[in-house]
């Protein structure tokens, strides 16, 4: 490599800033180009420093994420690298990031791991962290979870909580007092929505997304 990657780096928290700022420090290719602690620092300070690659805390201002508003902004006023890095695990959040143009997720709790995930970004290696990754999966789950809660009819659902119990087809039918004939057919949306073979298929499907989703 001809010259160091210059980082930027975008974070509110003191002793988070003096860690990155010496760990990355002690990288020969790596030289901090910049910090700012705000929204308002990073967009008057962030084209003089010229970054190759920003970092940037999801959260600036607790409890808000605003981390993500700074990122779209950033974005939108230079094409650089970005890298998210985050304190708490939120699936739910993850997806966001990366429709925001993020290019990687890095937990602090995985701090060790940042000096690569600077290199990679920098060399736009196609590279997510693991912990992004399964943060990544647990999200795409969730809400593929909650697509198909939303599909299902009040009946349905609650059909599916008796097969996720135990009930037998007799016994949902004494609960809900229908035939037969109407409990088979509303097992057949069930597993066409959820999937597998059957009602009890199903029902495991949905008892290991319950566990999965806590």
């Amino acid at each position: 490599m001809d010259r160091c990657i210059r980082v930027f780096l975008i974070e509110d928290d003191p002793i988070w800033q003096e860690g990155i700022v010496g760990m990355l420090g002690e990288q020969p290719d790596m030289e901090i180009c910049g910090m700012a602690s705000n929204r308002q620092e990073a967009l008057e300070r962030i084209n003089a420093a010229q970054p190759d690659v920003i970092l940037l805390d999801v959260i600036l201002t607790p409890p808000h994420y605003d981390g993500l508003d700074v990122a779209i902004e950033l974005l939108a006023m230079r094409p650089t690298k970005l890298i998210m890095l985050t304190a708490v695990d939120e699936p739910e959040v993850i997806g966001d990031v990366f429709a925001a143009g993020v290019v990687d997720y890095v937990a602090k709790s995985y701090a060790e791991d940042l000096p690569e995930a600077v290199r990679n970004a920098f060399v736009q290696r196609a590279s997510l962290h693991p912990h992004a990754m399964e943060q990544l999966r647990k999200e795409m789950s969730r809400l593929k979870h909650v697509e198909w809660q939303q599909k299902l009819t009040p009946t349905e659902q609650q059909m599916l909580k008796w097969l996720e119990a135990g009930y037998s087809r007799r016994q949902v039918m004494k609960q809900l007092n229908i035939s037969q004939n109407t409990v088979k057919s509303h097992i057949r949306h069930i597993v066409k929505k959820i999937g597998g073979a059957n009602g009890k298929e199903a029902a495991e499907i949905a008892r290991q997304k319950q566990k999965f989703h806590g």
